[in-house]
């Protein structure tokens, strides 16, 4: 698990660093094609406080677009409980507990640093869980967090974002520049811009195909291998791999889909489990494994020596 751990840090460090790259190089390309250095400037800007706003708030925004509300030890005491003694046994500080009011099976994780972070339930997972698949369930959040799967989520999102804004920075660059050109036929740069524009096009092209293609694809691969991981995390942290098969199949049988409408889309990462949709291209975008494989993986570690 510790190497797990250092991977994700190791992540974390690569995907800040792409990002960092990707930016400063379509700035620069930018700056050239206008002759200022303000169209570099802009970006950079932008994309520096993008990055201050993901790491400090990128908790709380996912937070806000799931719904839910904070809650003390008073308000739920049995939650409160449970998750105090999973931080206790592994040596993690308690973190903030919030509560979405759906029907519901489900739970969901996220935070930048362990002293930041935010483990929370659906109404339905308290209703209807006994002791031990809450217990289940919620080792599986804390150690979301205890491997620093929130962060590299939470980055991996705000990087494909990042991808789809520069397409869109890019076509319009390219597609303002050819018009230009167009404008001034008689002009003997003419030929160049127009070259330059149809550059900017297709830049824009791929990065619009990277932004809205490639890197929701990946971005579910890098959910789901973390599911699987959290899994077996949760199982070390309760040390009983009956609770969290016991979970899997209440999942599976929950007749309201054990998700909410809010897990739609990249936002369904964050929650613990997701029903799988039919057909061949969610088989690339799904967020997570297909439960029978995780409780096949659960069945293995419980059996391993």
């Amino acid at each position: 698990m510790y190497s797990a751990i250092a991977r994700n840090k190791r992540t974390t460090v690569i995907l800040i660093v792409a990002y960092i790259f990707i930016v400063t190089g379509v700035g620069v390309a930018l700056s050239w094609v206008f002759g200022s250095v303000w169209p570099a400037i802009i970006l950079g800007g932008v994309s520096i406080v993008h990055v201050v706003l993901t790491w400090f708030y990128g908790g709380r925004w996912v937070e806000a677009a799931l719904h839910s509300h904070r809650v003390s030890a008073k308000d739920e005491p049995r939650f409160y409980r449970t998750v105090e003694n999973l931080a206790i046994r592994n040596g993690m500080p308690i973190p903030a507990l919030g509560v979405e009011e759906v029907d519901a099976i489900n739970a969901y994780a996220m935070g930048l640093r362990r002293d930041r972070a935010v483990v929370g339930v659906t109404r339905g997972a308290l209703d209807n869980l006994d002791n031990v698949e809450l217990e289940a369930l919620l080792s599986h959040e804390m150690a979301h967090i205890r491997n620093g799967d929130s962060r590299v989520k939470v980055l991996v999102m705000g990087l494909v974002g990042a991808m789809q804004l520069i397409a869109i920075i890019l076509i319009g660059a390219g597609a303002q520049t050819a018009n230009q050109a167009n404008a001034r036929r008689d002009n003997r740069d003419n030929g160049g811009a127009a070259v330059v524009g149809g550059f900017f096009l297709v830049l824009g092209l791929i990065f619009l195909i990277i932004g809205y293609v490639v890197g929701p694809i990946v971005q579910s691969a890098v959910s789901r291998q973390r599911e699987y991981l959290a899994d077996a995390s949760g199982v070390e942290m309760t040390r009983f791999a009956p609770g969290m098969i016991s979970l899997f199949r209440k999942f599976e049988a929950s007749e309201s889909g054990a998700i909410s409408s809010a897990a739609n889309g990249a936002m369904g990462m964050f929650y613990a489990y997701r029903r799988r949709r039919r057909g061949l291209g969610y088989l690339f975008t799904a967020t997570h494994p297909p439960t029978w494989k995780r409780i096949e993986r659960i069945q293995a570690i419980a059996k391993a020596p």
